[in-house]
C-alpha cells in the first residue's frame, strides 16, 4: 500500500472488517515483531489490560513502555484513511510503501523488506512443523 504524507488508505478487507461507527484506531509498535499494529478502541483496551499492573522497572514493563508508550489514537476519515505519526513510521522502517497484513483480529503494517524477511521465517517454521508431523493450519479462501 502507498503511504503519502503519512496517510494510509485502508485496504477493502480491513475497511470492511471495521465496525461501521469506527472513528479512531490505535497505531502502536507491535510487541512481537518490528512492525506497527492497528486496533480499535475495544481491541486496544483488551490488549493492554493484562499489562496495566506490570511494573515499569522489570523487563516486560520496559518492553511495554518502549513498544506501547508511543501508541497514538488517530482519526479514521470518511474514506477510511488514517494519518500515521512519522515517529511510528520511522520506528517500523516504513517510508512510502507498506505491507498490510491481517491475522486473527489484528492488522499489522510492515516495511516491505521486513515483511519479506519475516515471511521467509514463517515459511521455514511451517515447513519444520510439517516435517515433524504437525499439521499446519490451512489458509481460508474466504475474504
Amino acid at each position: 500500500m502507498n503511504i503519502e504524507k503519512g496517510r494510509l488508505a485502508l485496504p477493502a478487507p480491513v475497511r470492511d472488517a471495521l465496525p461501521g461507527d469506527t472513528e479512531y484506531l490505535w497505531v502502536f509498535c507491535s510487541t512481537m515483531f518490528d512492525c506497527l499494529a492497528l486496533a480499535t478502541d475495544d481491541g486496544w483496551n483488551g490488549f493492554v489490560e493484562p499489562y496495566r499492573n506490570i511494573r515499569a522497572d522489570d523487563r516486560v514493563g520496559m518492553l511495554m513502555q518502549q513498544r506501547l508508550g508511543n501508541a497514538r489514537r488517530v482519526r479514521v476519515d470518511r474514506q477510511r484513511r488514517l494519518v500515521i505519526p512519522q515517529s511510528l513510521l520511522e520506528w517500523a522502517g516504513i517510508s512510502d510503501r507498506c505491507w498490510v497484513h491481517g491475522c486473527v483480529g489484528r492488522v499489522e503494517l510492515w516495511a516491505p523488506d521486513k515483511w519479506q524477511e519475516h515471511e521467509k521465517r514463517l515459511l521455514s517454521t511451517v515447513s519444520l512443523v510439517q516435517a515433524a508431523g504437525g499439521a499446519a493450519p490451512r489458509a481460508s479462501s474466504a475474504a
